[in-house]
């Protein structure tokens, strides 16, 4: 189990984590589903390529079971 961010940080490394962060705040915050967050991030935004999107996506869905604090 990840109980903090700088266990996160520290697996994943800070870009990485630091956007999974961000999915986790869109996903649970502001209430916005996958599809929504795909189009603030790669259109709107143009914060990353849909590729990569996709990518760290998958990897978010499996990580966060296993993080704790991001239920909070």
């Amino acid at each position: 189990t990840i109980n903090n961010p700088i266990d996160l940080y520290t697996i994943k490394g800070s870009t990485i984590a630091g956007k999974l962060m961000l999915f986790n705040l869109l996903e649970q915050k502001d209430n916005l589903t996958k599809d929504e967050i795909r189009f603030k991030l790669v259109d709107e935004y143009d914060f990353m390529k849909p590729k990569s999107f996709k990518s760290l996506w998958r990897d978010y869905t499996n990580l966060k079971r296993y993080c704790s604090f991001l239920d909070e």
